[in-house]
């Protein structure tokens, strides 16, 4: 997708020479780590559920966002950029646990929030459902067209 759509579609705020943006499949440890240690570093209640996450990452449920680079990323060495997980490749703070079409957790670093991450996430991944919303998050969940909750 063209930048200047993406932008249009999901009204990013991120730096004009960054890529599209990429959901893909937590597989290795090492991303699976860059992320825990996001949710660390931001403090967020979703680490309670590290048993959950765990799980994710072990069925192949477990998803991240990256940035694909550009020439201009890599010209001004922007693997270094606040926004990104610390040692990673363009990898957003950022995760998203399926099961078909329902989501089960979507978290976003709050550095890297109002990016449209967790917009992306639910498009591309075809979400329709999310399990046990925060009350604080119902009115997001709506906003992008999800009125169908599972409540567990």
């Amino acid at each position: 997708m063209e930048k200047c759509l993406f932008a249009q579609i999901y009204k990013t705020m991120l730096p004009s020479d960054y890529g599209e943006l990429r959901v893909k499949l937590i597989r290795n440890g090492e991303d699976f780590w860059h992320v825990i240690d996001a949710l660390c570093d931001d403090k967020s209640g979703f680490m309670n559920n590290r048993d959950v996450i765990a799980d994710a990452f072990i069925n192949r449920r477990l998803y991240g966002m990256t940035v694909a680079e550009t020439e201009e990323m890599f010209e001004r060495r922007a693997w270094k950029d606040d926004i990104f997980c610390p040692g990673s490749w363009y990898l957003l703070p950022s995760l998203c646990i399926v099961t078909g079409n329902i989501a089960n957790i979507i978290w976003t670093h709050s550095r890297a929030q109002r990016n449209g991450i967790a917009k992306m996430f639910i498009d591309r991944l075809g979400i329709q459902r999310a399990e046990n919303p925060l009350q604080e998050s119902i009115s997001f969940w709506e906003k992008n067209g999800i009125s169908d909750f599972v409540w567990t």
